[in-house]
């Protein structure tokens, strides 16, 4: 900003500057044009010269910000992807997604109401959560609202490989599906669960069950 209002100046005063050796050249005699004449176009050419270096002094300078800017925000991205990289190597994330979410629970209550709250009363949509075995042999999904759901069949095997293991975290997240019928939205989840790789009690179980 400095640089702009410089030059700026710079030409501001060179146009008065050279109105003014206009007038004073205008009222002297003959012999005096020949003097006042030279020495003005010096200085109008000496404004213009100093006019015009600013002005390529400030255009470098934005070029050099922009270069800069462009540098800082490459190296930013850079390092959201090594700190991506990493925490993919350290935290293992299992996603299932959750069926029976349309459906009442035993006590009434309904899962679609339960799913919308969470959606709606949480900033990511997630709440914990937790398994239990139901009745029939089947993994009921519980919230602190009730329950939601059950695992799927073909997750089954799998999440029982998490049962009394330290995990790093287990919870569900919540968003708002349309079905393909054109049917009216529906609230949907997935329960995930991570494991921290760098803690001793849960990188040795994991390992040894999922061979990773």
């Amino acid at each position: 900003m400095k640089k702009k209002q410089s030059h700026t100046w710079a030409l501001v005063l060179a146009i008065i500057f050279g109105l003014s050796a206009i007038g004073n050249f205008s009222s002297v005699n003959y012999e005096g044009r020949n003097i006042v004449f030279p020495i003005t176009a010096a200085l109008a050419v000496t404004f213009a010269f100093v006019y015009w270096k600013l002005h390529k002094e400030a255009e470098k300078q934005q070029m050099e910000e922009y270069k800069r800017k462009q540098e800082e925000a490459e190296a930013a991205r850079e390092a959201y992807r090594q700190k991506m990289e990493a925490e993919r190597a350290r935290f293992k994330r299992h996603y299932f997604p959750i069926a029976g979410v349309t459906f009442q629970n035993e006590d009434k209550t309904d899962r679609q109401k339960i799913l919308r709250a969470i959606a709606t009363t949480s900033e990511i949509g997630a709440t914990e959560a937790w398994m239990e075995q139901d009745e029939n042999g089947g993994i009921l999904v519980v919230t602190d609202e009730g329950a939601v759901g059950h695992i799927r069949r073909s997750d089954k095997a799998e999440v029982q490989k998490f049962f009394d293991k330290p995990v790093n975290s287990m919870y569900l997240q919540v968003e708002q599906f349309t079905p393909d019928d054109g049917d009216k939205p529906i609230y949907r989840a997935d329960l995930i669960i991570s494991v921290d790789l760098e803690k001793p009690e849960q990188a040795e179980w994991y390992r040894e069950v999922f061979k990773s």
